[in-house]
């Protein structure tokens, strides 16, 4: 914003980037002081930089003001004779003043790779931002197709504990159930990785009598996953960590989240 900032000192902003910046200063303490102190960094080096009148110079400005005749009365003529100037006639003596515009320009050039820098930055934010937002919209669009598609669709949600064997106190996965079908999709909230040779295994419980449900992995493209099994019934579920490919039977040290109930 710095870049903004000079030019809007130097006058080089158009008018609607002005205005834009007046409100965004009135709105934000933090920019209006830096907009402040580029002003009294600009006005201190304009006065460093300029040129005052000698004194010599101001007498003799005074003596020729003094001693200036009257200028002679020269009627008219057609042809009038070109007469030599007056040694003591009064000339105006240019004074140095701050030189804005010569300033405007520098702070322009040297604010421009700046400017060009920092919208690039916002540029890349945005699209950044409009891409995590539509994955995210996508996400949860196929989870309510997959959880309202179908009426007897049963959701259970199954999260983690400090008091289950394998800690994971915040993870969180939703399991969709259809009885009539016998169907199980798992929609994955939140999990940590695993190591490439692990997986995670989804057990229906039926008393104490675990089934294998499937095993899933974890993608961001594909939140809701179709498990390859089918279970008719079932009174809790269950999430070990097991070696990749699956186990016939739950190893119940890596028991990492489980349903109420």
């Amino acid at each position: 914003m710095s870049g903004v900032v000079e030019l809007y000192v130097a006058g080089a902003l158009c008018e609607e980037d002005a205005r834009e910046l007046e409100s965004l200063a009135a709105q934000y303490p933090e920019l209006k002081q830096e907009i402040e102190q580029v002003e009294k960094a600009l006005e201190a080096y304009a006065l460093a930089n300029q040129t005052a009148p000698g004194e010599a110079l101001r007498e003799r400005i005074l003596a020729g003001l003094h001693q200036a005749p009257a200028a002679p009365q020269v009627p008219p003529t057609f042809a009038a004779a070109p007469t030599q100037p007056d040694e003591k006639s009064v000339h105006a003596l240019p004074v140095s003043r701050p030189n804005w515009l010569a300033i405007a320009a520098s702070v322009a050039l040297l604010a421009v790779s700046g400017v060009a820098f920092y919208f690039y930055r916002q540029n890349n934010q945005i699209n950044s931002e409009v891409t995590t937002l539509k994955t995210e919209v996508g996400r949860q669009e196929m989870l309510l197709r997959n959880i309202f598609g179908d009426p007897d669709n049963q959701i259970v949600i199954l999260k983690g504990s400090d008091k289950l064997p394998l800690k994971m106190p915040q993870a969180e996965i939703k399991v969709i159930w259809n009885p009539r079908t016998q169907a199980v999709k798992v929609g994955v909230t939140q999990l940590p990785f695993l190591r490439e040779d692990q997986q995670y295994q989804l057990w229906a419980l039926k008393g104490d009598t675990p089934v294998d449900a499937g095993i899933f992995e974890l993608n961001a493209d594909n939140p809701i996953q179709a498990l390859n099994r089918t279970i008719q019934s079932a009174d809790k579920w269950a999430i070990t960590v097991e070696p990749k490919g699956g186990s016939l039977q739950p190893d119940l040290t890596k028991l990492c989240l489980l349903s109420a109930g």
